[in-house]
């Protein structure tokens, strides 16, 4: 149901939050029960987290193959056209049972083979390990060619964030993988100072996605993705700082190499907790941030009415979200919010069609709304007529017709002979699909939607002043469609 949907990225965030705070607190609480102190000695630390996470992932690989086996019993009988065994033991009254069951197994496992785990552990952060000096390598030749090519260029891709903190997180990963518990892995001279050159690059990196936080904030305000992405960005800083203080410590050492990583990790660990704590509690709350930032831009016009996304509040606004809804429905100072509200709350989907749309019962107000391309070009009622009745029926929705007042809009409609029939077909543009529609003897169809074929190189340049200047043309396609008896087969190009 709408509840289930709503709650369901809560009850997900919740989840891996508490994972996370029990993983990493395990290591502490195991720590004071053996020495009766919660941090003093980083190697047992460092052997009981790696060991934790080794006894997981032989549980996770173990109820992995448990199910396997058990689809493949379940898959054969059916064969047999014997479904029992699926219809019974395909319930959560099994699953979840039997899930628990088979993941203790497997952390029996463990420590059944203890020994042999361990050494397989050691080896592998030793293979891992020299994974770092490459990772160092690919932080300075970033750095270095970025300058060249300027932050436009970065920021266009639109996930550059996303692939920096990428790097920096794996960076911290390995980094810890070739530090261990303080016995490191003995490096050259010469990488550990490439990898002590590339470990002062991460609060660039940090600041770079600080940055990019703060510009997506400054543009469009708080959500609660971006404040998932601000605690992620700030998590990644602590690192990025404390690691890089560390490699200043001991660009000159070769033995005792990034010793202070142990201080950073231990007082990193309990910022994470807490920062999970916090962001788990009203006090950091992504969704009271995310939906008090959004609903304060609509109130301080910042965003208009007619475009704010009401379905954020309703969908991902949890109960904050759906609270400022209902305070807009009595909002005295902007009237104007009621109906959109209204309209919201009413919503059981998350959809642009549950947005309200402009009236425009008659043909002559729908026909007043759209602009036709080329200038001056006069369609036939008809086609206007098809068209809303579509929108009538629920079969066509316009974005430029989201709005309560009748006022003429930014439709548009473009003119073009598309099948070299010497008859003009009609282009309806939309953000989310263009419709085209040609004139059969039975009258207007809809016949599909035009789609991208490729990207073309540099900024693409606004829709409106390209139809305006006329620079539009028909292109025949590159690749004729192949037909195989009544089946025709089109090429798409990669």
């Amino acid at each position: 149901g709408l509840a289930s949907y709503m709650y369901a990225g809560v009850y997900w965030n919740l989840g891996v939050c508490i994972f996370v705070s029990w993983f990493i607190a395990l290591a502490f609480f195991e720590h004071f029960c053996q020495y009766q102190h919660w941090f003093n000695r980083y190697e047992a630390l460092f052997d009981f987290s790696w060991r934790n996470a080794v006894k997981v992932i032989v549980a996770s690989i173990f109820v992995g193959l448990f199910w396997g086996a058990l689809e493949l019993f379940f898959a054969l009988f059916k064969v047999l056209g014997i479904p029992f065994f699926d219809e019974i033991f395909n319930t959560r009254y099994f699953i979840y049972p039997a899930t628990t069951v088979a993941f203790g197994l497997g952390l029996s496992l463990y420590t059944a083979k203890e020994e042999a785990l361990s050494e397989f552990k050691r080896a592998i952060l030793q293979v891992l390990g020299w994974l770092l000096p490459l990772i160092s390598l690919i932080l300075l030749a970033f750095i270095i060619t970025l300058p060249f090519k300027g932050l436009s260029t970065l920021w266009g891709t639109g996930y550059a964030t996303g692939l920096m903190l990428g790097l920096l997180g794996l960076s911290v990963f390995l980094l810890n993988t070739a530090f261990q518990d303080g016995r490191q892995i003995h490096y050259p001279a010469w990488l550990l100072k490439l990898t002590n050159a590339g470990l002062l690059t991460m609060p660039i990196y940090s600041l770079l996605c600080i940055y990019a936080v703060y510009l997506r904030v400054h543009q469009h305000g708080w959500t609660s993705d971006r404040v998932w992405a601000a605690c992620l960005v700030a998590m990644m800083a602590i690192y990025s700082v404390g690691y890089a203080f560390a490699a200043i410590k001991s660009f000159n050492v070769q033995h005792g190499w990034m010793q202070l990583t142990k201080t950073i990790n231990v007082y990193a660990a309990l910022v994470l907790i807490a920062m999970l704590i916090l962001i788990n509690s009203p006090v950091l709350n992504p969704t009271r941030i995310g939906v008090q930032s959004q609903v304060a831009r609509l109130l301080n016009g910042e965003v208009k009415v007619e475009k704010f996304d009401y379905d954020y509040l309703r969908f991902k606004g949890g109960m904050y979200g759906n609270d400022a809804l209902g305070e807009m429905l009595s909002n005295k100072q902007h009237p104007e919010l009621k109906n959109y509200a209204q309209a919201a709350l009413d919503a059981t989907n998350q959809s642009y069609y549950s947005r309200p749309v402009k009236k425009l019962e008659s043909v002559q107000a729908f026909q007043a709304q759209f602009t036709v391309y080329p200038k001056g070009t006069v369609l036939e009622p008809a086609f206007y007529e098809t068209l809303l009745a579509d929108r009538k029926s629920g079969t066509l929705y316009l974005e430029c017709l989201a709005g309560m007042d009748e006022k003429n809009s930014d439709c548009r409609l473009l003119a073009i002979d598309l099948n070299g029939d010497n008859v003009a077909e009609v282009i309806a543009f939309n953000p989310y699909a263009n419709r085209v529609y040609t004139k059969e003897a039975t009258g207007w169809k809809y016949v599909g939607d035009t789609r991208l074929a490729g990207y073309a190189d540099g900024e693409q340049k606004d829709e409106a002043a390209i139809l305006e200047s006329g620079g539009y043309e028909v292109v025949k396609p590159e690749w004729n469609s192949l037909k195989l008896g009544n089946e025709t087969f089109t090429v798409e190009r990669r």
